[in-house]
């Protein structure tokens, strides 16, 4: 009976002392955050009158942005961080319009243009340079006006409309200065945000050219509208090497418990 005893508690403490390391390894290797779906969008418009007296009303660009849900920084308990990728994927959708209207009674085509463009962008902890894609200008357009002409004849205006999915954005971080932004010291919530923005602009412009100047033809009415929108998502992987001397697991603490009953039971019957 006492060799079985021995033998049983043996048995725990060899469990015990294999298990362990597989239990302090618990954690695996890749850790993949992902953000919340974001949405941005844009509004712009222009108006332009060139009979006496002269209007423009012309929107600035416009900026849009949001702080994206909250990610955790990596706990270096876990292990050695090797490297940090991002991804950032979207889809986007844009609409011009235009409406012109040549109320002289120039003989002289002229064209009008109006060219909306978006550029979105990722920003914040451990991303330089920012990661940007820009859309293809969106073009609405009333071509060869002359005197009398308006476009289009009737309403609504003149309508473009352009959308398109981005390729994947991606970079990865792999020295160990380019991952170290991302790893918690110990201070702090542990988390932090990065931020999504999506520029907006629309440019009116005609031909023949006002060559930059904002002479536009004499005579004419001119306006033009940009609706835009940006969705997207983000994701983060912790690729790293796994502590061997991690906290040890509730069932690590259950089969420590059990050897030292064990010995103190082998103890006792030694008594």
């Amino acid at each position: 009976m006492r060799f079985r005893a021995k033998t049983w508690v043996r048995s725990i403490v060899g469990l015990g002392l294999l298990i362990q390391p597989m239990v302090a390894s618990a954690i695996p290797s890749p850790i993949t955050q992902t953000t919340d779906p974001f949405m941005r969008t844009g509004q712009l418009s222009f108006a332009i009158q060139t009979f006496s007296p002269t209007e423009k009303t012309i929107d600035s660009p416009q900026t849009d942005s949001q702080s994206l849900s909250t990610l955790n920084l990596f706990d270096p308990a876990f292990g050695h961080l090797d490297s940090v990728t991002i991804s950032l994927s979207s889809t986007f959708i844009g609409t011009t319009t235009v409406s012109a209207r040549q109320i002289g009674d120039g003989t002289e085509d002229t064209s009008y243009f109006a060219d909306g463009s978006l550029t979105m962008t990722l920003k914040g902890l451990g991303i330089n340079p920012d990661l940007s894609s820009s859309s293809s200008v969106i073009t609405a357009k009333c071509e060869n006006l002359q005197g009398g002409d308006s476009c289009p004849p009737p309403q609504p205006p003149s309508t473009q409309t352009l959308s398109g999915i981005f390729s994947p954005l991606s970079i990865s971080l792999t020295t160990d200065s380019s991952v170290a932004p991302f790893i918690w010291d110990g201070t702090g919530t542990g988390t932090f945000n990065w931020t999504a923005s999506l520029l907006s602009t629309l440019s009116p412009r005609t031909n023949p050219s006002d060559n930059g100047t904002g002479n536009f033809p004499d005579n004419s009415t001119f306006s033009g509208t940009f609706n835009s929108s940006w969705n997207g998502k983000v994701t983060l992987v912790y690729n790293f090497t796994p502590s061997t001397a991690a906290v040890p697991a509730p069932l690590t603490l259950y089969l420590i418990i059990g050897e030292l009953g064990g010995i103190a039971l082998l103890r006792r019957r030694r008594g």
